[in-house]
């Protein structure tokens, strides 16, 4: 049999060649990626509906929620939740879903990816004295540092709808006032008896990298208790104390444990959850409807 030879390419083959593959590396391939990242970028993001589907959901393969005695989910979707493993009290006195005990569907449910935390370098500083009411970011929309001291009252302003800042401290029964707008904070805590209330229509965004802690009796968006004008979106834990209560829809990357007493009305989705004795969540199917989680989920 006779083998066949490649003939030799010709300098004009060869010149071609080359030009197209410089014309490939250099001009269409990083178009090409230009334009997946642009389409990705503006792609219309999920109905938060489609996200948040029941008042309690697991999102990673490794998760579970747990219910400790009498704590419950009220308003379910399902009895079947999206997570692998739900635990509940044999001797609880009411059960965990409604006329019934909640199940595993087996499989996570949704989550959702925010990219990294906006940081600041800005060294602009802010203190609201006890007792004082005081209108914040009217010029800057960063800050190294905002501090409420006892009784104070923090407003920001509407000249902007995006904040981003490094620490954020509530001293002990201080008050913390948002319009509707996006709030990147590296690091915030909160003190016991304090409060963040929503100004306006819209919804309130809360980026929050550090582990954060709703501490007793404090209150998140009680002022309207509609929790489509609340989203929270925790790069780690996040955990609700005694007492506390929150109208909200939470995203948390890692645990959400929710102690004695602590209410949550509208939903949390997290890696685990851990429902401390009679504590709740009660599932608002209407309000997810209007969530606005930014680029993350929409309304409807």
């Amino acid at each position: 049999m006779k083998m066949r030879h490649k003939e030799p390419l010709s300098l004009d083959s060869y010149i071609f060649i080359c030009w197209s593959k410089k014309i490939l590396t250099r001009f269409i391939l990083p178009t090409l990626f230009t334009f997946l990242a642009f389409s990705s970028a503006h792609a219309v993001p999920p109905a938060c509906q489609d996200i948040f589907q029941n008042g309690l959901q697991s999102n990673r393969g490794d998760g579970y929620v747990r219910f400790n005695y009498n704590s419950r989910l009220v308003n379910p979707s399902s009895d079947t939740l999206l997570a692998p493993y739900v635990g509940v009290n044999d001797w609880s006195a009411i059960k965990s879903c409604g006329n019934n005990h909640c199940s595993e569907s087996g499989s996570a449910g949704p989550r959702l990816y925010a990219g990294s935390l906006k940081t600041t370098t800005s060294s602009s500083i802010a203190v609201v004295p006890p007792h004082v009411k005081q209108t914040l970011g009217q010029a800057d929309n960063e800050f190294s540092s905002v501090r409420i001291d006892e009784w104070g009252t923090a407003e920001f302003s509407t000249a902007h709808t995006e904040y981003v800042i490094d620490t954020l401290e509530m001293s002990h029964k201080s008050t913390l006032r948002l319009p509707a707008g996006t709030y990147w904070i590296k690091t915030l805590k909160l003190e016991v008896d304090g409060k963040i209330d929503v100004l306006g229509e819209g919804t309130v965004t809360l980026f929050v990298q550090s582990p954060l802690t709703l501490p007793l009796n404090f209150r998140v968006n009680e002022g309207s208790k509609n929790p489509a004008k609340f989203a929270i979106y925790a790069y780690s834990d996040l955990v609700f104390y005694v007492g506390s209560k929150t109208y909200a829809f939470a995203h948390v990357e890692d645990w959400a444990t929710l102690h004695y007493t602590a209410a949550v009305a509208g939903g949390v989705i997290a890696r685990n959850l851990e429902l401390l004795a009679q504590s709740q969540v009660r599932y608002d199917a209407l309000a997810v409807q209007e969530l606005n989680f930014g680029d993350l989920c929409r309304s409807l």
